[in-house]
């Protein structure tokens, strides 16, 4: 009997441990992160940025736009035009490409988080400034699902340096102006919802029936900022699901009306904190 009570603990031991062990395997890359310098994410960036530049000369405001955990879409990037339409010149970041990213064990957590890839914005704000084309204190931020969440984290972190950035310039968040956020997620991994650092302004659209990124969480959080004061903002769209606003063949969510309400309240919000000049 105390052979066989030995045995089914010797058993539950080695259980544990290979579980333990996997669990760190999968995990590995959120987990043993790769530090990188300022210099080393703005050289894995810069080649892959889209920018689309308004006709008229001279500076103009800018957005950045980060995509969700599946990678740059063209159906976002096409929408970049209603902001270059207004003037605007619009970055598109490719958090993936310098990277060779596995966009699936991305949006299943295992690659790269947003408290990481906040570094993202750091760095690509510093290039935006750098732009002859952009007006350094005219930035605006865009986010969709994981890059949302990347972006919270930005605003968050202020001039500390997210996991995984060796070291920074500083003047993170100079001459932002406001930040707009699709369908983000606000779950137990977010460190921004411990509170925004910055009063700078927040958008979020967010989706009724999200299964994705539920959007209980954002709107507590959103709820408890605004409260202090914070200059938060959201519009919830009922009947619809993560992704709504994507028009992919793969995608069956899209509601094209709903989408059209989402786009102009995010025009709405970058003509509300532009400096008109």
């Amino acid at each position: 009997m105390q052979g066989s009570v030995r045995k089914l603990i010797a058993l539950s031991l080695v259980l544990v441990v290979t579980f333990a062990g996997y669990g760190l395997w999968t995990f590995r890359d959120v987990v043993f992160i790769n530090h990188r310098s300022f210099e080393q994410i703005r050289a894995l960036l810069l080649p892959h940025l889209r920018i689309i530049k308004p006709d008229s000369e001279g500076m103009h405001p800018a957005v950045l736009y980060f995509h969700g955990c599946g990678g740059p879409m063209a159906s976002r990037d096409w929408r970049a035009q209603g902001a270059v339409d207004r003037g605007f010149v619009a970055i598109m970041v490719d958090s993936y490409t310098g990277r060779d990213t596995d966009w699936e064990r991305t949006c299943r957590g295992e690659k790269i988080l947003g408290t990481q890839r906040a570094a993202d914005v750091f760095v690509a704000l510093d290039i935006a400034r750098k732009m002859p084309s952009v007006d350094p204190q005219q930035l605006f931020l865009v986010g969709y699902s994981h890059g949302a969440w990347t972006a919270l984290e930005a605003l968050a972190l202020g001039d500390e340096l997210p996991r995984g950035l060796k070291d920074s310039p500083g003047h993170h968040l100079e001459g932002v102006r406001g930040l707009i956020t699709w369908y983000p997620y606000c779950g137990m991994a977010a460190q921004f919802t411990r509170g925004l650092r910055t009063k700078i302004p927040v958008l979020m659209l967010l989706a009724q029936q999200d299964r994705t990124t539920p959007p209980q969480p954002c709107i507590d959080f959103a709820s408890h900022e605004q409260a202090q004061e914070y200059p938060l903002e959201w519009n919830v769209y009922p009947g619809v699901d993560h992704g709504f606003d994507l028009n992919e063949e793969w995608v069956r969510v899209y509601s094209p009306k709903v989408y059209a309400q989402a786009v102009a309240a995010e025009m709405e919000f970058l003509d509300k904190w532009r400096i008109d000049k």
